[in-house]
């Protein structure tokens, strides 16, 4: 879906649906500042997103809540999900994620 066809965001739909939104309307890049390098840490409705480059630490991204919204690391698929689609696009190919919920 292009940045010009965003969907407005129900605030009746499940939470991840609503952040996994915001990852597609916004953007990864945008969200974490990216500038030349995709290393950033960033939250969304009390997820937390950290992303690593490779350079100091593991390639990689680490997806996390302890929100009560979240019961297990499945609830986190559609933002998981989301941000790979994004994320692929940025970096040309997959980027590892890992979910946390209540870690």
């Amino acid at each position: 879906m292009s940045k010009a066809s965003r969907v407005p965001i129900e605030i009746s739909q499940p939470e991840a649906s609503i952040v996994a939104q915001i990852i597609r309307d916004v953007g990864p890049s945008v969200l974490g500042h990216f500038d030349g390098c995709i290393c950033s840490r960033f939250s969304i409705r009390n997820v937390d997103f950290v992303v690593s480059c490779g350079s100091s630490s593991a390639r990689g991204a680490v997806i996390s809540t302890k929100s009560g919204d979240y019961e297990k690391v499945s609830d986190l698929s559609p933002i998981v999900d989301a941000f790979q689609e994004e994320m692929s696009e940025i970096c040309g190919g997959e980027l590892p994620v890992t979910a946390r919920v209540n870690e």
